[in-house]
């Protein structure tokens, strides 16, 4: 056996999932830039599209025919669980030291896996890595640059929160998960934080700046969401969706915390930063959900706010779509009246 033989097989085994919804304009390229890494060790691709509604699916199976000399799986059954529990599904299924993730509106690029193989064997210690991403529009056109996150392997103690890596650049080691367990799969949860939390469970995040994604920014994501609402401050279908979203990751990580493995492996100093951390956040995201999400059991008052906002918001909805409609009328009748 060659030495080149022996040296890629003393390389860690990576574990590649790509998951889709809704991506058919831009799920080849983010194909073909994970099919293309240069990594020389072995890597077993999974693919998952979550119940598609356009021509994702077809256009997976026609990019996994093009590539017979790459080892792919593809779990797509055409049904809709989220993206965390088809993630907890890839990581069952799979055996590769390191696990990475993709989303089919990336592109990474030819280097990422081998550049965050590359940091992993220098720091054995660390469990979790992310790397730096780039922001491009709906047309692969740079937009905005490095997009910039407070650094993940800021020291608990110093941090004014708990310090989270960007999704679209992300791995982990699977004794990680072995160890800790497999992520909470709540239908609006995101599983960057929760990747995070547990990489500061298990001593620290790791950080590699160099770019090795272009992180997509169009009609469809959270991202461009959150960037149109802050243009339309009357969208209130976001508004709600996004209190629904950070009220499920806050009991994610809230059950995570909770979890045996993880109190008993976790530093009590970072502990009790992180359950800080993450219990201010639970109580600022309980009171949003509710403000949109009336509970049975909420108290009097509680119910009192709430049906009070609704009404406020739905008043003040109808208001701004009249004046949309007939805004410029009734401001010309007012005009007139006042000049008489």
């Amino acid at each position: 056996m060659s030495t080149a033989a022996t040296d890629t097989q003393a390389l860690p085994g990576v574990t590649y999932i790509l998951t889709a919804y809704n991506h058919a304009r831009f799920a080849e390229q983010a194909l073909a830039s994970a099919f293309n890494q240069d990594y020389p060790g072995r890597i077993e691709f999974i693919i998952i599209d979550d119940g598609s509604k356009d021509d994702t699916a077809a256009i997976i199976k026609h990019c996994v025919s093009l590539r017979p000399d790459r080892e792919i799986v593809d779990l797509s059954d055409g049904l809709n669980r989220g993206l965390v529990t088809n993630i907890n599904r890839a990581i069952r299924q799979t055996s590769g030291e390191i696990i990475f993730t993709q989303s089919c509106d990336d592109v990474a690029h030819p280097n990422r896996v081998s550049t965050f193989v590359r940091f992993y064997q220098n720091n054995p210690q660390i469990k979790a890595c992310y790397g730096g991403v780039r922001k491009i529009d709906e047309n692969g056109v740079l937009s905005g640059g490095v997009y910039v996150v407070e650094d993940p392997t800021h020291p608990l103690s110093e941090a004014g929160n708990m310090p989270i890596g960007n999704g679209a650049n992300e791995s982990c080691r699977r004794s990680m998960i072995q160890e800790l367990g497999y992520l909470e799969e709540l239908r609006c949860v995101a599983e960057d934080c929760q990747i995070s939390l547990l990489g500061h469970v298990s001593g620290g995040i790791g950080y590699v700046p160099e770019v090795t994604v272009d992180y997509r920014i169009h009609g469809a994501n959270w991202s461009a969401a959150g960037e149109e609402a802050s243009r339309r401050p009357f969208n209130y279908s976001w508004w709600e969706y996004s209190a629904r979203s950070c009220f499920d990751n806050a009991r994610a990580m809230d059950a995570l915390l909770r979890r045996p493995a993880v109190a008993k492996r976790c530093d009590p100093v970072a502990l009790r930063h992180l359950a800080r951390y993450v219990g201010a956040n639970l109580r600022k995201q309980t009171v949003n959900y509710h403000a949109f999400f009336p509970q049975p059991g909420d108290r009097f008052y509680s119910l009192v706010f709430t049906s009070g906002l609704s009404f406020g918001k739905i008043a003040l909805s109808l208001a701004v779509r009249l004046f949309r409609s007939r805004g410029l009328r009734v401001l010309l009748r007012a005009k007139r009246c006042f000049t008489r």
